[in-house]
């Protein structure tokens, strides 16, 4: 047996460093075992952080904010998934809702609406006051996930950690280096709080258009068949997960409800969808949805909805569920059509109007 104490001391520090590596590297390991999330929570697809993008986005806003003249432009704040982010092109919606609105996204990825609570967060934090605060979401993201799809969930986090074992360290170094990022950044937003009236932080443009995921186009119809059963898989064509007391949907309101305590006006926008997706989505799940949404609120005072599930053709999408280049500029213009009706009157509450549909009645 090799006494270390023989060694050279290069080679002794060598092995002495390894063995340091191994026993941490096994500890990590450990604790992803026994709390899956603790490391996981800033990390979306494909390993693009979201969450610091955002961060970074409303902390450039808030500091251009501050130095505006009295007479800010309107603010318009879009928060979703990917659906979103792939979907919203802030070019065209530029060109028809004028120069004095500034269009701030804060979308991301993941599956419904507990994701898009982790993106509201950066905004509710900051001083910003948007005029208008809109939720580009789908049905299925209403959806409470049923348990044999949140089992399949954790079978895969099972797979991942059996594949952290021998490199915790070079597996998660994205991971760790988001949260370090997301921590320094918060930091010095927070010191330039305390230092100056107005943040200080930020020199990236916070109008430019969201992370793409960068999606492939679907092109022949077996393609099309398999992407429409992997989101039956998830539950989202059986009537029985859209409960008639839904968390998701619990979770929605909450968040409107605190949007509007600032003074906000908020709209949920339906996204587009593809004529299978649209169709499969059940009636009674859509209509529960609803009413839950309106009992949510008052009658005088209903959230308001706008329903643009089928204002794109089937060629406007790259899957069923996201735009491809021609459906983004569709929807966008679209959209900021329906906008531009707002005019000088962002800011200010209407009800009734043709622009919105109160929740019952969509």
């Amino acid at each position: 047996m090799i006494q270390l104490q023989l060694l050279n001391p290069l080679l002794r520090l060598l092995v002495y460093g390894f063995l340091v590596f191994c026993a941490l590297n096994a500890s990590m390991w450990l604790v992803s075992a026994m709390a899956p999330r603790w490391i996981n929570v800033p990390k979306q697809f494909f390993g693009v952080d979201y969450l610091s993008d955002n961060l970074e986005r409303v902390y450039s806003a808030e500091a251009e904010w501050h130095r505006l003249a009295p007479g800010n432009p309107e603010l318009i704040v879009i928060l979703g998934l990917s659906g979103a982010s792939e979907g919203v092109a802030l070019e065209p919606m530029r060109q028809r809702v004028g120069e004095n609105v500034r269009l701030l996204p804060l979308s991301g990825a993941g599956r419904n609406i507990n994701d898009i609570q982790l993106y509201t967060r950066p905004l509710l934090d900051s001083q910003l006051r948007p005029d208008l605060v809109i939720f580009a979401i789908s049905p299925f993201h209403l959806m409470d996930p049923p348990e044999e799809y949140l089992a399949w969930s954790d079978r895969l986090g099972d797979v991942e950690r059996d594949t952290l074992l021998l490199g915790w360290f070079y597996r998660k170094r994205t991971d760790i280096r988001n949260i370090l990022d997301i921590k320094l950044l918060q930091l010095r937003y927070d010191l330039s709080r305390q230092l100056s009236s107005s943040p200080i932080i930020g020199d990236a443009d916070p109008w430019r258009d969201s992370i793409r995921l960068g999606l492939p186009q679907l092109t022949v119809q077996s393609q099309w068949d398999t992407r429409l059963r992997e989101y039956g898989a998830r539950g989202y064509y059986d009537e029985e997960n859209y409960r008639e007391e839904s968390d998701q949907v619990n979770r929605l309101v909450s968040l409107v409800s605190d949007i509007r305590s600032q003074g906000t006006r908020v709209l949920i926008v339906y996204m587009p969808e593809h004529s299978m997706l649209r169709a499969s989505i059940p009636a009674t799940g859509l209509a529960r949805i609803s009413e839950q949404l309106a009992a949510g609120f008052s009658e005088t005072d209903p959230v308001e909805m706008l329903d643009m599930r089928n204002t794109v053709p089937d060629s406007g999408f790259k899957d069923i569920s996201h735009l491809n280049d021609f459906g983004r500029s569709v929807f966008s213009s679209q959209l900021a059509e329906r906008l531009r009706a707002l005019g000088s009157d962002l800011g200010k509450r209407k009800k009734g109007t043709d622009l919105f549909s109160p929740c019952h009645r969509c």
